[in-house]
């Protein structure tokens, strides 16, 4: 069983960056040279304390789910968990990670195929599919986990389009993601469950 370590994380974020760069910088280039306003990219400074309480009411009902998701379908992590390791990638996870997709695949992608399209269903999900395709390679090519990330597509996509806030689907997707992706809070809390033998599950 491998440790979780902090060099680990810090090696993969290295290795990250450039991905981080396009998915911001593609979207973001749209601003810049003024094609589209920030509100086309679900940026919106109104009620920004609202969207903000409702961000973190939908993050908590999608952390609960996807928690309880991994226990269930994902089973126990195949590694010691270390908590200063955990804390650094969790951050990173839902302050980048989660925010610069969301930017790209709701506030770009969605919105360009809703504006070309003009038809919200079809848009989400052409969306949701793009995201899980994406995710493909990133879940080392186990279809049924990019089919997880086409249905986390279509709540995000859904939400996106009843909101047009990007505040909201950064916080379900940061969430989700912490719950899911064992290397963050959620599968250090698996690990705190399975350890006591809360559950009746085998180490």
């Amino acid at each position: 069983m491998k440790t979780d370590t902090l060099a680990h994380h810090i090696s993969f974020i290295k290795k990250d960056f450039l991905r981080v760069v396009i998915l911001t910088v593609v979207p973001l280039s749209l601003l810049l040279i003024k094609i589209y306003p920030p509100s086309f990219l679900g940026i919106n400074l109104q009620l920004i304390f609202l969207q903000l309480l409702l961000g973190l009411a939908v993050g908590l009902c999608v952390f609960i789910c996807g928690f309880f998701v991994q226990l269930f379908f994902w089973g126990k992590p195949d590694y010691l968990p270390n908590f200063k390791a955990t804390i650094i990638f969790s951050v990173y996870t839902f302050f980048i990670n989660a925010f610069v997709e969301e930017l790209f695949f709701r506030g770009l992608v969605l919105s360009l195929l809703f504006k070309f399209t003009n038809n919200s269903i079809l848009a989400i999900l052409l969306s949701s599919l793009v995201f899980a395709l994406y995710h493909v390679p990133v879940f080392k090519w186990q279809l049924w986990q990019s089919s997880l990330a086409f249905f986390l597509g279509l709540v995000l996509g859904t939400l996106y389009v009843q909101t047009n806030s990007l505040i909201i689907v950064w916080f379900a997707h940061g969430f989700a993601d912490l719950a899911s992706v064992s290397e963050t809070i959620g599968g250090y809390i698996l690990w705190g469950i399975i350890k006591r033998k809360k559950l009746n599950l085998i180490i």
